[in-house]
């Protein structure tokens, strides 16, 4: 099959790979499209995946048609899907109490896209139960935004925005943008974006129903959110995984408010705890979804309370796609979401 292979840093290969294994169990999907994320560009950087996994076939947002079904008798060929990217024990004490998106497992389980081949491909092999009818109504492009719609979706929840809340969104990527959305369709009161590129702030300004796109880099920044929030923010969902990010969500926040990290940052960074202790914020990490809220996903868009497509800006073929990652890393580009199409 046709497929691009991460084979050291900063070096992928597009070329003709072994195809799945069947093995009478997994499905098979023949991919029909593939979003790149934020932690594809970090394998590629350091030239490896999870876990230090090499010479790996990377993406993991996707959707696609059953080449063959394995052990799913609900399932045939031809049929529209997606899947969750994951492999959770079940068994773990996270598991336990539902918590699959931190299985204590996780590192020693076969990840799609992270510590197994993903679907930068013509096909990717599935655990069953992983696996999720699309509804008609959900296009292929809006099939690849389910997985980092699950992503956003969890991050709002565990800040539990509610009709009374004003949201700062510090970060305008695709997660921070989703985040944007989902507030708004719980009603926030206010949802800003803290932006520092200007490509994202016009975007947003002309695509995103928020209350305002702030600059990142502007001095007034902190005067300006206060202003616009009328005293502070009772919730901020942090995405950009940066220092100043950081700093910028706890300044944002009224005393006793929630912040949600939901960027992720390979390294360690300084954080201003007196500014948490003396407003008392609530700091929450967010890893991934629940399998509850990827299903989530997938009914608001069956019902179109998402609108994603627009948000896809790039579209590229499978052998485009080693160029595309350099561009990426280089902001050659100016891009929001960029989906691969086999």
């Amino acid at each position: 099959m046709r497929a691009v292979m991460l084979t050291g840093p900063q070096k992928m290969e597009y070329g003709d790979y072994d195809m799945p294994h069947d093995d009478g169990h997994s499905v098979i999907i023949k991919v029909d499209t593939c979003g790149i994320c934020g932690s594809d560009i970090h394998y590629w950087e350091i030239g490896m995946g999870m876990n230090g996994k090499r010479n790996i076939i990377l993406g993991h947002e996707f959707c696609g048609t059953v080449y063959l079904p394995g052990s799913r008798s609900d399932l045939h060929a031809g049929d529209r899907v997606t899947a969750l990217p994951v492999d959770p024990c079940g068994e773990c004490y996270a598991c336990q109490i539902g918590a699959h998106n931190i299985c204590i497992m996780a590192n020693k389980r076969n990840i799609i896209g992270n510590s197994v081949h993903g679907a930068y491909a013509e096909y990717v092999r599935v655990r069953p139960d992983m696996v999720r009818k699309l509804p008609d109504a959900v296009s292929n492009k809006e099939g690849a935004f389910i997985e980092p719609a699950a992503v956003a979706l969890h991050a709002v929840n565990l800040a539990g925005v509610r009709s009374s809340d004003t949201v700062c969104i510090v970060g305008g990527g695709t997660i921070g943008i989703l985040c944007a959305m989902w507030a708004n369709l719980f009603g926030a009161s206010c949802v800003v974006i803290v932006e520092v590129n200007s490509f994202r702030m016009s975007f947003i300004a002309s695509h995103i129903t928020v209350d305002g796109v702030i600059d990142g880099y502007d001095t007034d920044i902190r005067k300006k959110l206060k202003t616009i929030s009328q005293g502070g923010f009772t919730v901020a969902i942090e995405t950009s995984a940066t220092d100043t990010g950081l700093y910028t969500a706890i300044a944002a926040l009224k005393p006793r408010g929630r912040m949600v990290m939901a960027g992720i940052n390979f390294y360690g960074q300084p954080v201003p705890t007196l500014s948490l202790i003396a407003k008392e914020i609530t700091v929450l990490g967010s890893m991934g979804y629940s399998i509850d809220e990827f299903d989530d996903v997938i009914e608001n868009l069956a019902m179109k309370k998402l609108a994603l497509e627009a948000l896809v800006t790039h579209s590229v073929s499978l052998e485009d796609v080693p160029v595309v990652f350099n561009n990426l890393a280089q902001k050659s580009i100016e891009a929001i979401k960029v989906v691969v199409q086999p």
